[in-house]
């Protein structure tokens, strides 16, 4: 019977309606969000549902949807592939099976970091004590594989970069969803390269993708089997929201180098406890504030909805205890 009741709730919902409450009688059943699974998916299992609309009104609609306030202001988003091109895939530089050539799939052998000046050198696995801020040290290097020279340079030609976007991100252990080498280096199976169509949205794409709003949408496109974890593959990332950093203007540009530059050496804590970190509020205050111009009146909602995220089950994952104290 109660199946049914609630199926007649469904049913009666108002063609209009985008987010309510279902209600049985006096008692709240659940919620509802209109949408299509294959580009809202990421609303399933939520406790919150303003959570949702904002991540789908801000990726879908450019605008800034805030709890208890509503709509206040216009961020510009584009996908990360309309800003420039995603990395090879990690077996296209190691792969150990043979092509029809007879040689291995991918043209280098990668070995621990030993050298100090390698010639290609490579940011391949994560390790979340090393990935605090926002700059990362290249923890291997490429060796070309015998008769595979001229690929290996021209690999490393195509698609070296700075800037590198993690594909499994564990909300509750890591800290980035994307860090620059300090020189260029290839990408491996955790931090693929990326390389910007134009070099001066490196500083733009770095910090938007570490700020909350940055963080909340590869959480609501990533896939979410495990607790805790938002993964992308590789095809994928070209899909992620960003900040379109081709409507900045020529001294916003500038504005985000002085920023990046302040906040180069700060730590960030794991994502999942972006509620108390201070270093990220900060980002968001620079980013959304300083940067964009939004109003300071947006800042108390927003704490709001990052409290919210990081009480999402799936965004603390096991660790209960780094939650917010409400939830």
């Amino acid at each position: 019977m109660e199946a049914y009741a609630l199926a007649q709730v469904i049913k009666d919902i108002p063609p209009q309606a985008e987010t309510d409450i279902l209600t049985l009688g006096a008692q709240n059943a659940d919620w509802f969000l209109r949408g299509d699974l294959r580009t809202d998916g990421g609303c399933a299992a939520l406790l919150h549902p303003n959570l949702a609309l904002a991540c789908k009104r801000l990726i879908q609609s450019c605008q800034l949807y805030l709890p208890q306030v509503g709509g206040v202001g216009r961020i510009p988003i584009a996908t990360l592939g309309d800003m420039g091109q995603r990395g090879i895939l990690d077996r296209d530089l190691n792969g150990k099976e043979r092509r029809k050539d007879g040689k291995q799939r991918g043209p280098f052998d990668f070995h621990p970091l030993t050298q100090d000046v390698p010639i290609y050198p490579a940011l391949w696995a994560h390790r979340s004590h090393r990935e605090r801020q926002l700059t990362v040290l290249p923890d291997c290097f490429g060796a070309p594989r015998e008769g595979q020279e001229s690929e290996a340079l021209t690999t490393w030609r195509t698609y070296a970069s700075r800037l590198h976007i993690a594909r499994d991100f564990g909300l509750n252990a890591n800290s980035i969803v994307a860090c620059v080498t300090p020189r260029g280096s290839l990408g491996g199976r955790a931090w693929p390269n990326f390389k910007p169509h134009d070099t001066r949205h490196e500083t733009i794409l770095l910090l938007w993708l570490n700020s909350t709003l940055g963080m909340m949408a590869f959480w609501w496109i990533g896939s979410r089997q495990q607790p805790g974890r938002s993964i992308l593959t590789i095809t994928r990332i070209p899909r992620l929201p960003v900040l379109d950093a081709r409507t900045l203007s020529e001294s916003q540009l500038i504005h985000a180098d002085a920023i990046c530059a302040n906040f180069k050496t700060h730590t960030f804590l794991p994502a999942n406890e972006a509620w108390r970190d201070e270093t990220r509020q900060a980002l968001d205050h620079a980013l959304l504030i300083d940067l964009l111009g939004l109003p300071k009146s947006i800042l108390e909602p927003l704490d709001l909805l990052r409290r919210q995220w990081c009480a999402e089950p799936s965004v603390y994952g096991t660790k209960w205890g780094t939650a917010p104290p409400e939830a």
